[in-house]
């Protein structure tokens, strides 16, 4: 059986949180970080929140790769203020840790019912990478034991999502590339995932063909408005692909290796991507036949399945060095016997991620190990 789900309405376009009827609203969360409260990013929301007479309140207080802390923090001021609509503007982590929030309210009402209801959400991504705008994911750190711990639960979903490339227009080199790696990334694991499925596919390939094309623009000319346009986009599509279709092996040894090393998440899957790519190909026919697919997408005509995919390998590797990402972990502060000690850790907890259960390839501990050691 196939089970294709799109619930969140996705409004692309300049300005487009103007397009919205703030009738309902009475009482609305706003959450951000510091940075976009600094650079203005929130002022036209907090405009329409006074010009409508809406109570508002602001949590700024969102760090990159949330921890639980911040998730119960958020958590009681929105059952404080008892709001019903929670707005997100930010990165991957400001709209995961509203996605927590809202996860952990509605579990909270099951065991203790006080009439709570889901706030309306609302998502305003202002990077290019997550996807989490349309998925019912979220990942949380526990900083405790140095984990990245993933959520799953379509009672996460954004209602709506307002895309508007304006946001990501002074997002700096780096993270631009890191996480337009990210939309690559979700779109190569549901493209080969178990769940992938006719719905599913063309999304992953329009997503996979148009970062290759756009990613190399908005990384050395941030001011390129159709490149950022489509990266905007391209990350969203990914987003409804893998939150159908699943991810795969790169994201479980990602979660892990972010979690043990502090290393941003989609840097983490660039590094990772060429050397599982080539592992599922090679132990996975249907997989490599779809990477051949990309190659020839790509205009590399009358090569076999295996070829392609050491091709796929070297094309990943370039763009990553032309975007300015490293592939050795030692290269962004990482001290090499340390990381060399935590392949153990890491590789047994990328086992137990979720996100390994659509993975092509079921994995042993020794070959997740072996992918790591490329890396040092």
């Amino acid at each position: 059986m196939i089970e294709f789900i799109l619930n969140t309405k996705i409004i692309s376009g300049h300005n487009a949180l103007l397009e919205l009827d703030f009738s309902k609203f009475k009482r609305v969360s706003i959450f951000t970080d510091n940075n976009m409260l600094k650079i203005g990013a929130c002022d036209s929301t907090i405009e329409l929140m006074k010009k409508n007479n809406i109570d508002y309140e602001i949590f700024s207080d969102i760090e990159p790769d949330p921890s639980f802390e911040i998730v119960i923090k958020c958590l009681s001021k929105i059952l404080t203020f008892e709001s019903d609509t929670i707005i997100a503007i930010g990165g991957g982590s400001v709209i995961d840790t509203a996605k927590s929030v809202i996860y952990f309210a509605l579990e909270i009402n099951k065991r203790m019912p006080s009439g709570l209801k889901k706030p309306f959400f609302i998502a305003v991504p202002t990077t290019s990478g997550t996807g989490s705008e349309v998925t019912s994911y979220a990942v949380i750190t526990d900083k405790e034991n140095h984990q990245k711990v993933p959520l799953l639960s379509n009672k996460m979903l954004p209602d709506i999502a307002l895309l508007d490339s304006q946001f990501t227009l002074t997002v700096p080199p780096r993270i631009t590339a890191e996480t337009g790696m990210d939309v690559m990334t979700h779109a190569f694991e549901s493209y080969v995932s178990v769940n992938s499925s006719p719905f599913t596919m063309p999304y992953s390939e329009y997503a996979i063909i148009g970062v290759f094309n756009n990613i190399s623009k908005a990384v050395h000319n941030g001011k390129d408005v159709k490149a950022r346009i489509a990266m905007h986009e391209l990350s969203c599509t990914a987003g409804i692909a893998f939150n159908n279709a699943g991810l795969g092996l790169i994201h479980a040894m990602a979660h892990a290796l972010g979690g043990r090393f502090r290393q941003p998440h989609g840097r983490a899957n660039a590094i990772l991507m060429p050397y599982v790519i080539e592992y599922n190909a090679m132990h996975c026919k249907k997989s490599a036949a779809k990477y051949a697919k990309i190659i020839t997408l790509l205009n590399v005509k009358n090569i076999d399945d295996i070829t392609a995919s050491k091709i796929l390998k070297s094309l990943i590797l370039e763009l990553n060095k032309t975007i300015g990402i490293n592939q050795k972990i030692t290269d962004y502060g990482v001290d090499k016997a340390e990381f060399e000690n935590a392949i153990d850790e890491m590789a047994s907890h990328a086992l137990k991620d979720v996100c390994i259960l659509t993975n092509p390839v079921k994995p042993s501990l020794e070959d997740v190990k072996n992918i790591y050691r490329n890396l040092i």
